[in-house]
């Protein structure tokens, strides 16, 4: 019989209900949605990232955050396709993940390295076995898992004053963050949105970096401005009139400068969050955002960096696929909408000095959050 050590035994703690939500939407994305299994492995990675970084919140949370990302429209929009899956990728997948679980199951400075190798062995079969460059898939497997290298770097470098002291962040960790930004501007430049919530959030992370860092950090997001300049700025649309465009529903690949001027636009942009997250969650979202700036102010600003960016892009551009391509941005607002569940629940804990009757008010709150994903669910049921 295998022995655990207790550090084993304390990550498999950690990290069970993450995983629990990847194979939840593994198994859901795989037998409803119809999903070959490497299209269904990678939106399975990406719960388990999103799922990770809730996991401060409880083990309910953690799990029900993550599903709540796969089971939303837009994301659940990425199953289904053709088979792609033979013995060989199967067997590269075992050894995959062997080799991840040997490095995250072993010394702590590792781990990162682990998400590091891991994430870029996964990409490598992609592009060995057809994925062209631009892989939706890629691009949220990386978002999903730098949103939690960052937001674990945050809390490790500015914690609470009844959080452990604060302590440096390791060159797997930093070297990282740089690797997962690389890989994602190089895959689509648009995930250069990203760049100014990374370099203010490694910025506040108060950790010496290599001199080399910055610069090539630099270089990373100039050339994924540039990438986005060619490839959604176009001279002949970039000046229309925004209203107009909306009003007769001209749909272009292309950004549109005054579209953020444009009341129609943020509108628009609300009632697609309306239509992933139902309007309950997109206040969830303002109060989890407000909640996280005064409990973890470094993280806060951190986040909502990041999402203003993705919400300016999407302010800005005309096509069709929009939700597909502000995905990064409803990951965020996953985060938020279960971080206000999470403080909800506190308040819950403190409205009776009865334990029993706190513990029902708590608990409750957390009950009443699972409704959107049963709503999400039997909507999915009901499309297939």
């Amino acid at each position: 019989m295998v022995q655990l050590t207790a550090t084993t035994r304390d990550r498999l703690i950690h990290w069970y209900p993450a995983l629990l939500a990847g194979f939840t939407m593994w198994l859901t994305a795989i037998f409803i949605g119809s999903t070959p299994v490497l299209r269904a492995t990678a939106l399975a990675i990406v719960v388990v990232g999103i799922s990770l970084s809730l996991r401060r919140l409880g083990v309910p949370l953690a799990y029900l955050g993550g599903v709540a990302l796969g089971f939303s429209p837009a994301y659940w929009s990425q199953t289904g396709g053709p088979p792609t899956v033979n013995g060989w990728l199967i067997l590269l997948f075992i050894v995959v993940a062997g080799v991840v679980a040997a490095l995250i199951l072993t010394t702590s400075k590792r781990v990162f390295m682990g998400f590091a190798v891991g994430i870029s062995l996964f990409i490598g079969l992609y592009l060995v076995f057809g994925i062209t460059q631009k892989s939706l898939r890629i691009t949220t497997i990386l978002a999903a898992w730098l949103l939690y290298m960052m937001i674990i770097a945050i809390r490790q470098t500015n914690p609470r004053p009844d959080e452990p002291a604060a302590t440096p962040l390791s060159k797997p960790h930093v070297y990282g963050v740089l690797l997962m930004m690389t890989l994602g501007v190089l895959n689509d430049p648009l995930f250069t949105l990203f760049a100014p919530a990374v370099i203010i959030g490694l910025w506040l992370a108060n950790t010496p970096l290599p001199r080399w860092y910055w610069p090539s950090l630099v270089i990373v997001t100039l050339y994924g401005g540039y990438g986005i300049a060619n490839e959604y700025v176009s001279l002949d649309w970039l000046v229309r009139g925004a209203h107009d465009m909306h009003m007769a529903e001209t749909f272009v690949p292309y950004i549109v400068a005054d579209g953020w001027r444009e009341p129609v636009r943020w509108l628009y942009l609300t009632q697609l969050i309306i239509n992933q997250f139902t309007w309950i969650g997109v206040v969830l979202s303002v109060i989890g955002l407000a909640r996280m700036a005064r409990w973890y102010p470094t993280l806060g600003v951190t986040l909502m960096i990041a999402y203003a960016g993705y919400w300016l892009f999407g302010l800005m551009y005309f096509g069709k696929d929009i939700e597909i391509l502000l995905l990064p941005m409803m990951m965020i607002q996953v985060i938020s909408i279960t971080y206000a569940v999470y403080a909800l629940s506190q308040w819950g804990m403190r409205l009776s000095p009865r334990p029993t009757v706190a513990w029902v008010a708590s608990w409750g709150i957390v009950a009443a959050f699972s409704t959107l994903h049963i709503t999400l669910l039997l909507r999915i049921i009901g499309a297939n």
